[in-house]
């Protein structure tokens, strides 16, 4: 799947060079969200909302470290086996053609994938807890 465009809040890690850059490198079309207009970001602001309590705090990890680590399998449930009620309680990737072996071709994605890494990274610090 190639990402095409990525539809974002006004956040200032959305609006940050970094990600801009990412998304320009990667042929990616940013767009924002018009203000105060939740309904637009509807998808984005439920994902906010599963993974803190299915993923960050379902789970009782030792540390920060184990919690992200457990990201990348979390987000694979989450797009290829949990069912989605907008979407007629289905998976999202179920809406694509099955590649042949969708396990390894998600986890060569991801390896591969220098936006998704970094896009891992800052959802996993925004719920670091003090682990010590």
């Amino acid at each position: 799947v190639r990402i095409k465009r990525v539809l974002t809040d006004n956040g200032s890690v959305f609006r940050f060079k970094l990600f801009r850059a990412v998304c320009t490198r990667h042929g990616i079309v940013q767009k924002f969200t018009r203000t105060y207009r939740l309904q637009a970001n509807g998808r984005a602001e439920r994902f906010i909302q599963s993974s803190p309590r299915e993923w960050a705090y379902g789970w009782t990890y030792q540390n920060s470290a184990q919690r992200t680590q457990a990201l990348l399998s979390w987000q694979h449930h989450y797009n290829w086996h949990r069912p989605h009620h907008g979407i007629a309680p289905l998976p999202p990737m179920s809406r694509l053609p099955t590649p042949r072996n969708n396990l390894i071709d998600t986890l060569q994605l991801a390896a591969r994938s220098c936006l998704l890494r970094r896009v891992f990274k800052v959802a996993s610090s925004m719920f670091k807890t003090a682990d010590r």
